[in-house]
């Protein structure tokens, strides 16, 4: 079967693309690295094999608005 792509999967896959292509040089070599290692081994992977390396604390207010790029009352809200 050829490879379809819908309208809001080819948007979703050339934005993507275009965060990949902004990311650092050392950046795009480690998600590359962790593809080539991890890769798609498998069609469905478990929440803990996809969120394992994430630490099991909450955020922070403060790193969530960070990581999110939004001031902290955006966040309580």
């Amino acid at each position: 079967m050829p490879w379809l792509l819908l309208p809001s999967t080819m948007n979703t896959a050339q934005k993507i693309y275009k965060e990949i292509l902004d990311m650092k040089v050392e950046e795009r070599e480690k998600l590359f690295a962790v593809i080539a290692r991890r890769g798609f081994e498998k069609d469905f992977y478990s929440h803990e094999e996809v969120f394992e390396d994430i630490r099991q604390s909450p955020f922070t207010i403060k790193e969530a608005s960070e990581y999110l790029e939004v001031a902290e009352i955006t966040v309580r809200r």
